[in-house]
């Protein structure tokens, strides 16, 4: 039941619309002196409207600022603790199965330490040079 409507002429039924809205809606009367008083309130708005703007960005900048510190915060501390619950489950992951590979590669366990650390090493150094100079010395400023 696929029907396919032919597009219909809006025209005349916006027109008619139209009229029957400015019968129906008739504006107000204005009261007196309304049209001096709207010169004036012309005349006087670039003065206000800029005042009124500059406060109006100075507390958006304040609130921006805030947020974004706010904001901050929140993402070190939620960095810190991910970084903490990492650290636990790699400390967990290494208590448990370091013996257990040591056996199976025939190795002393302090060896395998130092393989996993040199492994470290080269992918923070890896990592480090792929990311900007200027990038890596603005956070160490800050």
């Amino acid at each position: 039941m696929n029907e396919q409507r032919e597009p219909r002429d809006a025209a005349p039924l916006d027109a008619a619309l139209d009229g029957a809205l400015r019968r129906e809606l008739q504006p107000p009367d204005l009261p007196e002196g309304f049209r001096e008083r709207l010169r004036a309130a012309i005349v006087r708005a670039p003065q206000l409207d800029r005042e009124r703007l500059r406060r109006e960005l100075e507390r958006d900048q304040r609130e921006a600022l805030s947020a974004l510190r706010a904001g901050y915060v929140r993402m070190s501390r939620d960095a810190f603790a991910v970084l903490v619950g990492v650290a636990f489950v790699i400390g967990i992951a290494a208590a448990v199965w370091l013996p257990h590979l040591a056996k199976w590669l025939d190795l002393d366990t302090s060896q395998l330490v130092a393989i996993a650390c040199a492994i470290g090493g080269v992918g923070v150094a890896a990592w480090v040079a792929l990311r900007p100079l200027g990038d890596r010395v603005m956070r160490w400023l800050s």
